[in-house]
């Protein structure tokens, strides 16, 4: 696409992006359309079709195979603070556990995420 840089796509997390163009095959010019979509978890996504509906439905039959890493989307979780170094511990609900160097960056991490620490699930080490 036009948009690309130095042939990779600079399509947004979340976003689409398409062009429409026009090749010849054999004798016959025929119209196409060349779509991007990156997944908010930043996978990217990458076709060509005779339509953008067509696209679009691809892309959908794609997003019903990929997982989230770890599979965390709306996933509950508890948070432990470790009072000497101010590291969180973050346990999620289906046992994978994640650290973090402060409380910022694991709140960051859960709103990305879509991760729901509870009131009452925040304990001290």
């Amino acid at each position: 696409m036009r948009t690309d840089v130095q042939g990779c796509s600079t399509c947004p997390a979340g976003e689409e992006r398409y062009e429409k163009f026009t090749a010849k095959i054999g004798r016959e010019r025929v119209t196409r359309y060349q779509y991007d979509y990156r997944h908010p978890n930043g996978q990217l996504f990458s076709t060509f079709s005779r339509t953008l509906e067509r696209c679009r439905e691809k892309r959908d039959e794609w997003m019903k195979t990929i997982q989230l890493p770890l599979n965390i989307k709306n996933m509950a979780a508890k948070a432990i603070f470790n009072s000497t170094d101010g590291s969180v511990r973050l346990v999620l609900s289906n046992g994978v556990t994640k650290r973090f160097e402060s409380v910022s960056k694991m709140l960051g991490y859960c709103e990305q995420n879509g991760i729901t620490i509870k009131v009452g699930d925040c304990v001290a080490e």
